[in-house]
């Protein structure tokens, strides 16, 4: 939707040239560096960039990649001059690397057929040339040994030639156009950045720290340091603009290097540049900076620096530079998100579009909408990935880690299954170990977990959104029996002491509980009855005696009650296609909302129709005006909408918005042949003489999912069965979600509070782009 080629994307594949591409109306284009190096289409989609640059140049920003950067190179070590000497240092990035002497011998051995030993300095200067010093930059020290062939099959789409046709001194001349006066990348070079920054949200190649701990935020190379991250952005942009001026200016060697010091290559134009995008930098560079463990898995990031970034009105940061599997990875740090979003090697190996494709049949987008992030894509093995991150309607496994696994993704099933799980990942470089886990079963791990921790042992209790009304069926009073009575460990059916239930009389969650299900009924009065008890004290007795305490009393509950309906998923297909015949195959639904205040004024409001989708996005907002002395009841009904008679989706029960936050809400469908379910957020904005009872947020012992043992996510599950209040593990089926919103971060790309949206996309498949990272925003 927001970014599209003119003409068909077959048409773009087979284009010689620079392809017309459309950004639509409020949305900004960022790449985040490195065009080249990855595939045969370096030349052509470096030109659609600075295409589209041209055609919108406040909306498409161009960032710096090390692949980029080192380009510069070529205008002083592959000068006429300095071609012809054999004596040339490894850079000194690349201390372990074979000579050039070293390399030309062998070449000159190989194409004589005589052993190297027998090799002499003519020989060798026969078989020295341009472009064979480019092949041994290109693989000591620029690491893409691969990329002469890729761009010798790029000339020969380009020329209308087989590669045979296309000579090894066309392919180094074609890499030295390229950075002269009028090159496409010496263009493009003059027109990117180290960083950006729009908004709350800062995009940079590779990171903000780097392995010692140094931040390469607010680092500029010979500069002090930059306190504000406005300041260095604006700073570190200017500095990389002036080296690649200077390199403009000095493009060759005043003094060619002889030794493999840092000091030796230094004299030419852009040499800091070119130190700042190499792996052993003087400074921390946020054109390599990496932040992952030793096998590649995600880092949560110190909390100095999430502090400063909060601070600093940073919400989200968006890298690349390491590669994610199969889909990008988010990092959540509480109201701050890490995005990481090179899929460059989500199936290495595959060969798919060319030989040495790592990218394969994976394809990804993510989009910002609001504080919503969604992914949405196929994996290599043709698995439906979808799932939202942060916002009211973020999904709260997506980012946990189970011991060296990361929930990665949400899983929607194969093109021939529909089975929803959860995809983990196991980092082990640039091989990615990936293994499937339903939803109960990611939840009973995380709990799991939690329970194996001491200083996480109430997290069952602070986590449950049912605890506190939002049971979707059965008795919720009797449910929050069962969970207080499972924090304690009582096994269903046992007995229970004074002495346990006086445990938790400082326990301020748990006297919320009992507050919120028994008003008038305290903790205190409780664990003094059951010690004076002559009878044994199980669930049934106490839940007894708390309703005995608990008389009928006055709700007085005044205000306005805000409903979004949101989505809906997974909803049951009753349009059969072919005239009536046939299987059904989709439905065009609507929810109708129902609020029956405590006074008994009935209110209902009707959603729009969203036409042939089993995966409605409403986005629709109600206000219902509600008043009474009890709770008002809150109910939806879901129906495809038929020109005769309407079809009868699905129906649930809303649990009341208890606080002043906003809450998220999955409510799962019943009734006959229903499926899916249905997305809410909720608001309850109370009258001064309106009064709602205090619970408390659901959050977490911890912000970061990154700790040794992780909590149950903030967002739990309340897991709840669709026929009864049974929780037993034997017999659950519905899955209720409920969470304030906001209690997790927002995460994303770019959120704009006008026209919130971004998409991040992963290149097609099949096309011959060697990008690496693209994100698109909208303002």
């Amino acid at each position: 939707e927001a970014v599209r080629f003119a003409g068909s994307s077959e048409d773009a594949r087979a284009a010689k040239g620079p392809v017309s591409v459309q950004l639509e109306q409020g949305w900004h284009l960022i790449f985040l560096g490195n065009t080249c190096d990855q595939g045969p289409g370096a030349i052509r989609f470096t030109k659609t960039l600075l295409q589209m640059k041209r055609s919108y140049p406040d909306r498409v920003h161009l960032l710096l990649g090390p692949r980029d950067v080192m380009k510069m190179r070529l205008t002083s070590e592959l000068a006429a001059d300095q071609v012809k000497s054999l004596t040339v240092p490894p850079v000194y990035w690349a201390e372990d690397a074979e000579s050039y002497t070293e390399y030309v011998r062998k070449i000159a051995a190989a194409s004589e057929h005589m052993p190297e030993a027998e090799v002499d300095e003519e020989a060798m200067q026969k078989h020295n040339n341009a472009a064979v010093r480019l092949q041994y930059m290109l693989e000591h020290g620029m690491g893409a040994p691969q990329d002469f062939e890729f761009r010798r099959k790029e000339l020969a789409v380009l020329n209308g030639t087989t590669t045979d046709a296309v000579t090894d001194d066309m392919v180094a001349d074609s890499y030295l156009e390229a950075v002269e006066s009028n090159g496409y990348l010496r263009d493009y070079l003059s027109n990117a950045q180290v960083a950006v920054f729009l908004n709350d949200t800062l995009f940079v190649h590779g990171h903000l720290l780097v392995e010692d701990n140094r931040w390469a935020l607010r680092s500029i190379p010979g500069q002090e340091d930059v306190a504000d991250v406005a300041r260095w952005v604006i700073g570190i942009n200017s500095w990389a603009a002036n080296e690649i001026a200077n390199w403009e200016c000095s493009p060759t060697w005043a003094t060619a290097p002889t030794t493999n010091t840092r000091e030796a290559w230094a004299a030419r134009g852009g040499a800091a540049l070119i130190d700042y995008a190499c792996p052993a930098s003087q400074v921390p560079s946020a054109l390599c900076a990496r932040w992952v463990d030793t096998d590649g898995t995600p880092r949560s990031c110190p909390e100095a620096l999430v502090a400063y970034l909060k601070g600093q009105g940073v919400r989200r940061v968006v890298v690349g530079n390491v590669p994610q599997g199969n889909c990008p990875s988010l990092v959540l740090h509480g109201d701050l998100t890490v995005v990481m979003i090179d899929t460059s090697y989500s199936q290495p190996g595959s060969d798919l579009a060319f030989e040495g494709d790592h990218r394969g049949a994976a394809v990804a987008e993510v989009i910002i909408d609001g504080p919503t992030c969604t992914v949405r894509g196929v994996t290599e093995d043709q698995e439906f990935v979808e799932y939202k991150s942060g916002g009211p309607r973020g999904d709260p496994l997506v980012g946990r880690v189970l011991g060296k696994r990361f929930v990665k993704a949400r899983c929607l099933g194969r093109k021939d299954a529909d089975e929803v799980s959860y995809l983990l990942a196991q980092f082990l470089g640039y091989k990615v170990e990936y293994s499937h886990l339903t939803e109960d079963e990611v939840v009973q791990a995380l709990k799991s977990k939690a329970e194996a921790e001491p200083r996480h042992q109430r997290t069952l209790l602070t986590s449950c959104g049912d605890l506190f009304g939002a049971s979707m069926t059965g008795d919720s009073s009797a449910t929050a029996i069962r969970h207080l009575l499972a924090a304690l460990g009582v096994q269903p059916g046992g007995e229970l002491s004074g002495e346990m239930l006086q445990s938790l009389a400082e326990d301020a969650v748990a006297c919320d509980l009992i507050g919120y299900h028994f008003p008038g009924c305290g903790l205190e009065e409780l664990w003094g009855w059951a010690a004076e008890a002559t009878e044994p004290v199980n669930e049934e007795s106490l839940l007894e005696r708390c309703r005995q305490k608990a008389p009928e009393v006055p709700f007085p509950v005044a205000g306005r009650l805000t409903i979004t309906v949101a989505s809906g998923r997974n909803l049951r297909a009753a349009d059969r296609a072919m005239m009536g015949f046939g299987a059904p195959v989709s439905s065009d639904p609507y929810v109708v909302l129902k609020c029956v205040s405590g006074d008994g004024k009935s209110q209902t409001h009707t959603t729009k129709v969203v036409n042939k989708n089993l995966n409605p996005d409403w986005d629709e907002t109600f206000v219902f005006d509600v008043k009474g002395q009890r709770l008002p009841k809150l109910s939806l009904e879901t129906f495809d909408k038929d020109m005769m008679k309407s079809d009868f989706l699905g129906r649930a029960n809303i649990p009341f918005p208890y606080t002043a936050k906003q809450m998220r809400i999955r409510v799962p469908l019943t009734g006959e042949l229903a499926t899916g379910h249905i997305e809410l957020v909720c608001q309850f904005e109370s009258d001064d003489d309106g009064f709602v009872w205090p619970a408390r947020d659901l959050g977490t012992a911890s912000e970061s999912p990154f700790e040794d043992d992780p909590p149950v996510p903030a967002t739990a599950v309340a897991e709840v069965d669709s026929a009864s209040p049974d929780l037993s593990t034997q017999n659950r089926r519905a899955t209720a979600y409920f969470s304030p919103a906001g209690s997790d971060a927002d995460e994303g790309f770019f959120v704009d509070a006008s026209a919130s949206k971004t998409l991040q996309g992963g290149m097609n498949p099949s096309d011959d782009s060697d990008s690496d990272e693209i994100s698109v925003a909208s303002m």
